[in-house]
């Protein structure tokens, strides 16, 4: 699989299994705020990567905060939430067809929707970290 051999290539064949991969479709808005930060599966250590199938506007933000890795779900979210104030954009990621971002699963990253375009696919995955 291209994807997956580029990303073992980026990580320098760090990259375990695969333990999640969704496609995501964003409508557009007339708002392209930042949807609420969160970390996909912070209960284990992990990499993310978002492939953007489509060029579109909507970026992707990935935030200074990490959770601790074996939070659940629910703790990351409440982390946020609790904290939200000191929560710091890093970088904003625009969708781009083909533009595969990877980074640290346990990196806080949000979303946000499209104003000018009708849709925003991304394709995510998440893979274990080798022990």
């Amino acid at each position: 699989y291209p994807v997956i051999s580029h990303c073992n290539f980026m990580f320098g064949n760090r990259i375990g299994e695969l333990s999640r991969c969704k496609a995501n479709l964003t409508l557009t808005s007339i708002s392209n705020d930042p949807f609420e930060p969160h970390v996909d599966q912070p209960d284990f250590d992990n990499i993310t990567g978002l492939l953007c199938v489509n060029n579109s506007d909507g970026p992707t933000y990935i935030y200074e905060n990490v959770c601790p890795v074996g939070s659940s779900t629910k703790a990351a979210l409440e982390m946020y939430r609790a904290n939200k104030d000191s929560f710091k954009i890093i970088h904003d990621i625009e969708p781009k067809a083909n533009r595969m971002v990877l980074f640290d699963g346990n990196i806080y990253h949000s979303g946000s929707r499209p104003t000018k375009h009708k849709t925003r696919v991304n394709i995510n995955f998440n893979w274990a970290r080798p022990k």
